[in-house]
Protein backbone atom coordinates (compact mmCIF):
# COMPACT_ATOMS: atom_id res chain seq x y z
CA UNK A 1 0.00 0.00 0.00
CA UNK A 2 1.29 3.46 -0.74
CA UNK A 3 2.47 5.12 2.42
CA UNK A 4 0.47 8.28 1.81
CA UNK A 5 -2.74 6.26 1.56
CA UNK A 6 -1.87 4.37 4.73
CA UNK A 7 -1.26 7.62 6.63
CA UNK A 8 -4.47 9.18 5.34
CA UNK A 9 -6.50 6.05 6.12
CA UNK A 10 -5.43 6.49 9.74
CA UNK A 11 -6.54 10.13 9.69
CA UNK A 12 -2.98 11.24 10.41
CA UNK A 13 -1.57 14.59 9.31
CA UNK A 14 2.00 14.94 8.07
CA UNK A 15 2.89 16.78 11.30
CA UNK A 16 1.47 13.95 13.40
CA UNK A 17 3.39 11.42 11.32
CA UNK A 18 6.64 13.31 11.88
CA UNK A 19 6.01 13.39 15.63
CA UNK A 20 5.40 9.64 15.63
CA UNK A 21 8.45 8.95 13.46
CA UNK A 22 10.63 10.71 16.04
CA UNK A 23 8.91 8.83 18.88
CA UNK A 24 9.78 5.58 17.10
CA UNK A 25 13.48 6.46 16.87
CA UNK A 26 13.55 8.05 13.45
CA UNK A 27 15.12 11.34 12.41
CA UNK A 28 13.25 14.62 12.52
CA UNK A 29 12.35 15.63 8.98
CA UNK A 30 10.60 18.57 7.35
CA UNK A 31 6.99 18.27 6.19
CA UNK A 32 8.05 18.87 2.58
CA UNK A 33 10.46 15.94 2.82
CA UNK A 34 7.62 13.64 3.90
CA UNK A 35 5.37 14.90 1.10
CA UNK A 36 8.11 14.45 -1.51
CA UNK A 37 8.78 10.90 -0.33
CA UNK A 38 5.06 10.09 -0.33
CA UNK A 39 4.73 11.40 -3.88
CA UNK A 40 7.80 9.49 -5.06
CA UNK A 41 9.95 12.53 -5.80
CA UNK A 42 12.71 11.41 -3.45
CA UNK A 43 13.81 8.37 -1.52
CA UNK A 44 14.18 7.84 2.21
CA UNK A 45 16.87 6.28 4.36
CA UNK A 46 16.38 2.83 5.83
CA UNK A 47 16.33 4.41 9.29
CA UNK A 48 13.50 6.75 8.31
CA UNK A 49 11.50 4.02 6.59
CA UNK A 50 11.76 1.67 9.60
CA UNK A 51 10.56 4.41 11.97
CA UNK A 52 7.87 5.46 9.47
CA UNK A 53 6.54 1.91 9.26
CA UNK A 54 6.57 1.60 13.04
CA UNK A 55 4.75 4.93 13.38
CA UNK A 56 2.03 3.60 11.05
CA UNK A 57 1.92 0.15 12.64
CA UNK A 58 3.02 -1.44 9.36
CA UNK A 59 5.74 -3.80 8.22
CA UNK A 60 8.59 -1.85 6.56
CA UNK A 61 8.40 -4.16 3.53
CA UNK A 62 4.79 -3.11 2.99
CA UNK A 63 5.52 0.59 2.67
CA UNK A 64 8.52 0.64 0.37
CA UNK A 65 7.99 3.34 -2.20
CA UNK A 66 8.85 2.77 -5.83
CA UNK A 67 10.56 5.80 -7.38
CA UNK A 68 8.68 7.66 -10.07
CA UNK A 69 9.60 6.62 -13.58
CA UNK A 70 11.42 9.63 -14.98
CA UNK A 71 11.61 7.98 -18.39
CA UNK A 72 7.81 7.84 -18.50
CA UNK A 73 7.59 11.47 -17.43
CA UNK A 74 10.05 12.51 -20.14
CA UNK A 75 8.01 10.74 -22.84
CA UNK A 76 4.86 12.63 -21.88
CA UNK A 77 6.45 16.01 -22.56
Amino acid sequence: MRIRNLRQAQGMTVRELIRRIVEHGGPGVHEDTIRNIELGYRGASDELMRAWASALGADPRDIVQQPRCTTCQDKSR
